[in-house]
């Protein structure tokens, strides 16, 4: 079996997605199938939009080349990746992470909203850029093959909002490692590391430690961010991990601090309480007087006791082997997708190639003119360049409608030629913004940029035809 994973970060960047790529990659080597990963590069230094473009051509030939992809991400690589699959009719599985858009909203508003009530109070108030990742979201939740949880309390935030089909969706839970018995206690630090951004609540957790350090002046809180590694080592040596987010879904430092047998104090806004519930101490993350009662328990002889009893009973595992093997099942029981004649599959189903194959008729058409009028016909090259332009236009706007689009309605026809030549306009003035994005901006040599502009300007003219210009 050949699997692509597409992800947003990958070692050495650090993070729990990046970990679980990682992992997954080797389990499923393990098993004995051939694994590549895609993730993010040049990509993280281009804005939205662009970004998802460029990752759509990166990965396009290695979709082609596997038998089932899974894309670790709701948008940033979610939306390119299911879009590829469904160009080539490729199986796609979605196993969500975190909350992009969630993340986005309360980091512009300042709003310390909990996940559990975003989308039950927040989306009359999205900005237009929100409004649109929402419904390219709902797009790509709803167009991948199965959509796999790591905890029903995510599914059930997302269910309405998203009009998810439940049929279409499982749970595969997080890693729960073999526990380690780590007793290298050598200072009393609690660990809060984690990215600064406002649903991290880290304001409110460094004003409860300001009142607590008054009281207890040995303690430290450790907010930095470090290599994997060294990280995991600073977890084994601390007296306590912290966590009081506004809504977490499977937070890898929580699992990791009960790997290594570490009380946790854990906001009551997460996704695995029901699993971890009986293994440490919970706060509403908005009540800094429950976080001061939970750390100072914590920090009393008999609080910290009770927390290593708890800690040690808790004994569910479920390891990255377990992971790969619920993975590989719920490919094998992936519904077939119909592609018996690939020739006739790919110029009926596939309408990007007969975009493709017929933007390049035009192109050639355009040229031929070009010459025919000014070298055999004599006529001025500037005269001729405009006649050929016209003669190009009108012939692949007739390519596009009853070729490509197969929009055979003949009614307002003049209307949809006006939109198609806007759609030329805006994609001309595309081009110009991103070849200087490319050029300028990043650095590419402008031949180069000139290619990726024009694949980013005919994806946006592909998508212009289909759903503004010739939508029956």
């Amino acid at each position: 079996m050949r699997i692509l994973i597409t992800t947003g970060i990958y070692p050495p960047q650090i993070g729990g997605p990046a970990q679980y790529a990682k992992n997954l990659k080797k389990e499923f080597e393990n098993l004995g199938h051939e694994v590549c990963v895609k993730t993010y590069d040049i990509e993280n230094k281009l804005p939205t939009g662009i970004r998802h473009g460029f990752f759509f051509l990166k990965i396009i030939f290695s979709v082609l080349a596997v038998d089932f992809v899974l894309t670790l991400d709701n948008f940033s690589v979610g939306l390119p990746t299911v879009f590829a699959c469904k160009l080539l009719n490729k199986k796609c599985v979605l196993r969500t992470g975190g909350d992009f858009l969630y993340e986005g909203y309360v980091e512009r508003t300042k709003k310390k909203v909990l996940l559990r009530n975003f989308y039950q109070t927040e989306i009359p108030n999205f900005s237009l850029k929100e409004k649109i990742i929402f419904k390219l979201t709902k797009w790509t939740l709803n167009n991948s093959l199965r959509l796999v949880f790591s905890t029903e309390w995510q599914r059930d935030i997302f269910a309405k909002p998203y009009n998810l089909n439940l049929d279409n969706t499982l749970i595969i839970e997080n890693y729960y490692g073999p526990k380690e018995n780590i007793n290298n206690l050598t200072s009393k630090e609690f660990v809060g590391s984690t990215r600064n951004l406002v649903w991290k609540n880290l304001d409110t957790l460094q004003k409860v430690f300001e009142k607590i350090k008054s009281k207890y002046p040995d303690i430290n809180l450790f907010l930095e961010n470090e290599p994997f590694q060294k990280f995991m080592e600073r977890i084994k040596s601390c007296y306590a991990v912290i966590l009081v987010s506004l809504g977490d879904i499977s937070p890898n430092m929580i699992l990791d601090a009960i790997r290594f047998n570490k009380s946790f104090i854990c906001t009551k806004e997460v996704g695995i309480y029901d699993r971890i519930k009986d293994a440490g101490i919970f706060v509403n993350p908005l009540d800094e007087n429950e976080i001061v009662s939970a750390m100072e328990e914590m920090m009393s002889a008999e609080g910290y006791q009770n927390a290593k009893e708890k800690i040690n009973k808790f004994n569910f595992e479920h390891t990255w082997n377990n992971i790969a093997e619920e993975f590989v099942r719920v490919f094998k029981a992936l519904p077939d997708i119909a592609n018996s004649n690939i020739i006739k599959n790919l110029w009926h189903s596939f309408i990007f190639l007969r975009y493709f194959l017929c933007g390049i008729t035009s192109a050639g058409l355009n040229i031929l003119v070009l010459y025919l009028l000014t070298d055999i016909v004599g006529i001025w090259y500037l005269y001729s360049s405009i006649m050929a332009f016209i003669i190009s236009l009108i012939v692949s706007f007739t390519l596009q409608k009853f070729v490509v689009f197969k929009d055979m309605i003949t009614a307002k026809l003049h209307y949809q030629f006006s939109k198609f030549t806007v759609a030329l306009i805006l994609g001309t003035i595309t081009n110009t913004i991103l070849i200087y994005v490319f050029t300028d901006l990043v650095g590419i040599w402008y031949i180069f940029s000139q290619i990726l502009a024009g694949f980013f300007v005919m994806i946006q003219n592909f998508l212009l035809y289909k759903f503004f210009i010739f939508n029956k």
